[in-house]
């Protein structure tokens, strides 16, 4: 992730996309409240009616990179960010990057194989520390970007309160609306499995 000039968001996240969608993915529970709006996302996307909005990246102050326990997806996004110099568009300045978990113990260190595979991509998640989503106000200008169909989900309902808050699932910019999008949570594979 080298390079003379800082990549714009559009860009950035373009490339962790592509970084992220090349690690295999677990499965876990989904909670209950979630069924239902989830149902709903998973059939509009599985059946390409779901409509993605157009990422307004001139108004993107923050980016919050947000997965489940923030020890593997989220916390590897946003070392990338970090790692690559990100700048909203032209010359703005740099957009601020962060990450979080939607049920992420405070001060978790990432996940061992996160670390390991982030290594081997000279990524360094050694002083990671989870943050849960609830405790990070969220202002105008946030672009929340989840992982998969719950974060989404869960993302959505958590924006609603807030104006000028964005959610984008970062797959949406490879394959817009469909399930191939997700970038399904590692929880419980194997280095081998994750980096395969």
């Amino acid at each position: 992730m080298n390079g003379s000039a800082a990549p714009s968001v559009d860009g950035a996240l373009a490339r962790l996309t592509y970084v992220l969608r090349r690690i295999r993915w677990g499965a876990r529970r989904i909670p209950r409240r979630y069924w239902v709006p989830l149902g709903r996302r998973l059939a509009a996307r599985a059946t390409g009616r779901l409509h993605v909005e157009p990422l307004e990246s001139a108004s993107v102050q923050r980016v919050v990179f947000v997965c489940h326990g923030n020890i593997m997806r989220s916390a590897f996004a946003h070392a990338c960010w970090d790692s690559a110099g990100i700048r909203t568009s032209g010359n703005a300045p740099r957009a601020v990057a962060c990450s979080a978990g939607t049920d992420a113990r405070p001060g978790r260190a990432a996940h061992p194989v996160a670390v390991a595979a982030a290594a081997r991509l000279g990524i360094s998640l050694e002083q990671h520390a989870a943050t849960p989503l609830g405790l990070m106000g969220l202002r105008a200008g946030d672009l929340l970007v989840g992982f998969d169909c719950e974060n989404e989900v869960q993302l959505a309902a958590r924006a609603a309160s807030t104006p000028g808050v964005q959610v984008m699932l970062l797959g949406d910019l490879e394959v817009p609306g469909s399930l191939e999008a997700e970038v399904r949570d590692p929880w419980g594979s194997s280095e081998a499995q994750t980096t395969a």
